[in-house]
């Protein structure tokens, strides 16, 4: 299980000449000239663009597609391609989908937001960039987050989960702000609290739970950095889950990542099940990170995917605008994947959800 590159099969559209944001700053300097020309050209436009429509989600896929179904419906002397030309007042289908990138990226502005400081007061930037690293005072201490008495923060996150988790985008913290190869994975190497059938730590905490391990579910192969292997399970019991995204930055997956990642890494990982820390006791070896980042090798990972639903306005406002209703409804499931070694169905299985 190491480094690897996805093969997404999605609906063809233009390819880019340059990835990611530099294509996003390329239009966002244009915007104002595309604006003003797009007025001129808008008025040969097919669709009744004043009135728009709504849509499940904000992509270029997505609204190619529904621009297809009204033209199929009512009629016109040219293709969905000219006809989003038209409306963002651009003259090749390369542009006119960097154009869509950005009224879509805008338009999730516009959904409600959150950040995992709103979680608790002291889940700032820089704590959860130290808790990803597998250090802090929830990596650390020993005992139950599902005891309101004893931990604000196990219920603050239990609380989150099942409110703004799910209805929310929430917002990145450095440093895995921007992860190369689409994906995290985060590998636990203790348990931490009693009673929740999950891992071996119990009553008394002094006694069975001070280096207590989580459910075995992978192997550690080597540590990356200095080439250190661990033949057969010399690392001891550790567990291992990530979540992956899609190339288009505006598909649920991509924008909803950091919501996947509290799911994984506070609420069912730390939450319900106790398991916090690094695998080793070795600063290099981060708790959670983006998979280029995480500097080890392990068999596999578990995995969890993100479905969702919000609904978009599209319409012309002096320029093509996409805003978001107050509908966001998110679900993490078991991941469905696709075995990239025999190709077939795969679930709950990191690389083969990468791989699909």
């Amino acid at each position: 299980y190491h480094i690897f590159q996805r093969n997404k099969k999605i609906k063809p559209r233009p390819k880019s000449k340059q990835e990611g944001n530099k294509n996003i700053m390329k239009v966002f300097v244009a915007t104002f000239f595309l604006s003003a020309l797009a007025s001129t050209k808008a008025q040969d436009a097919c669709i009744d663009w004043i009135i728009g429509f709504n849509l499940n989600g904000c992509t270029y896929d997505r609204i190619l597609e529904q621009v297809e179904i009204k033209l199929g419906r009512i009629g016109c002397s040219h293709n969905a391609l000219t006809e989003i030309q038209l409306i963002t007042g651009t003259t090749t289908d390369l542009d006119a989908a960097d154009a869509i990138d950005l009224v879509c990226l805008n338009g999730w502005d516009t959904a409600p937001q959150t950040t995992y400081n709103d979680i608790d007061y002291r889940f700032t930037d820089d704590f959860m960039a130290e808790h990803v690293s597998g250090e802090g005072f929830l990596n650390h201490e020993t005992g139950s987050f599902q005891d309101a008495e004893y931990s604000e923060e196990g219920q603050n996150i239990k609380n989150f989960h099942d409110n703004e988790a799910k209805n929310t985008r929430m917002n990145e913290f450095e440093p895995i702000d921007s992860c190369k190869l689409n994906s995290m994975m985060c590998c636990f190497g203790r348990d931490r609290q009693p009673n929740d059938n999950n891992g071996n730590c119990a009553e008394p905490l002094e006694e069975k739970c001070v280096d207590a391990d989580p459910a075995d579910n992978s192997n550690l192969c080597y540590t990356n950095f200095d080439g250190t292997p661990y033949p057969g399970e010399s690392e001891g019991d550790i567990h291992c889950h990530g979540l992956a995204w899609d190339d288009d930055p505006n598909e649920f997956t991509s924008q909803l990542k950091y919501n996947n990642l509290f799911f994984v890494s506070l609420y069912d990982h730390m939450y319900q099940r106790g398991y916090v820390e690094h695998l080793l006791d070795d600063e290099n070896i981060p708790m959670c990170a983006c998979m280029e980042d995480i500097d080890i090798t392990v068999s596999r990972s578990d995995c969890t995917q993100i479905d969702a639903s919000l609904t978009f306005s599209i319409k012309y406002e002096g320029g093509l605008v996409a805003t978001a209703q107050d509908n966001l409804n998110i679900h993490f499931n078991t991941c469905r994947g696709i075995n990239p070694g025999n190709g077939n169905g795969q679930n709950n299985d990191l690389a083969s959800y990468a791989y699909k």
